[in-house]
């Protein structure tokens, strides 16, 4: 009977530590998913915002240049440096053509899409500046584009999550390496990034933009993600709850300038004065 109530103990007190590593899991679960609910309604309200901002693009496209007005294209997904907000262009370039325009009294009008949408509008003179673009990049060499002068830095480096969007752990030292690793860029990228980190073995994903380069790396489709410090922050602390951490030391500084198609240099010249 003693031997009989020493396993019964044992058990129930294994069956108990079973259970309350249960209850464990059970939390951490209902945490991992409050967590995933947060993540998907901020990229939710993020995707609702491009439709609505894409919708309000395809109208002003057609719209003709009007005379004492300039027009300024922009991506929309770049904060806090151009973005949309509920259809309204602002963010720190935003405000520098703003000032800009006013200084060449002019009224300024703004046109904010995905970058592969406005940036044609310029190459084809249906707007007259692009707001934002890292300089150099060899990105442009092949369009007919000319920068102004600098009017800020674009500070790039490469991020990553110490948790993955099941919450599974990641070794952040392990990715300080990039060679073999995949790292998601905007389309494009800043500067020469693309070359850099093809340069330090890395391969290079191109994606639309940093807030679907950074859910890519949640769901591990990319290892890494290489981002501009001020839009990292931006999207750290509206959608991903301070999710991501810089790896390593900045990979490349850059100007910031506004582009101008290569025939319209009286524009140029007053934009540098303005400026």
């Amino acid at each position: 009977m003693e031997e009989q109530g020493e396993i019964e103990g044992a058990v129930l007190e294994r069956t108990c530590a079973i259970g309350h590593k249960i209850s464990e899991a059970v939390e951490v679960s209902t945490a991992q998913e409050a967590k995933r609910r947060s993540l998907f309604s901020g990229l939710e309200r993020y995707a609702k915002e491009a439709r609505r901002n894409f919708d309000r693009f395809l109208k002003i496209r057609s719209a003709a240049s009007v005379p004492g007005r300039i027009t300024f294209g922009h991506d929309d997904s770049y904060a806090p440096w151009v973005y949309l907000s509920e259809g309204t262009s602002k963010g720190i370039s935003v405000e520098v053509a703003r000032k800009a325009a006013s200084a060449l009294g002019l009224n300024g009008d703004f046109i904010g899409a995905p970058w592969d949408q406005v940036f044609p509008l310029l190459v084809e003179g249906r707007i007259d500046v692009i707001l934002n673009a890292g300089w150099p990049n060899s990105y442009f060499d092949s369009f007919p584009v000319a920068a102004t002068r600098p009017y800020g830095t674009f500070k790039t480096r490469i991020y990553a999550s110490r948790k993955d969007g099941l919450g599974r752990t990641r070794d952040l030292g392990s990715l300080r390496d990039m060679k073999g690793m995949s790292v998601g860029v905007q389309r494009g990228g800043t500067g020469n990034l693309i070359s850099i980190l093809k340069s330090r073995g890395a391969r290079v994903v191109e994606i639309d933009n940093d807030p679907l380069s950074f859910a890519e790396h949640m769901w591990n489709r990319v290892d890494l993600v290489a981002c501009e410090e001020r839009v990292a922050k931006h999207l750290n602390d509206t959608i991903y709850d301070g999710l991501f951490e810089p790896v390593g030391d900045v990979l490349e500084t850059v100007n910031v300038v506004m582009l101008v198609h290569r025939d319209r240099q009286d524009l140029l010249q007053r934009l540098n004065g303005a400026i």
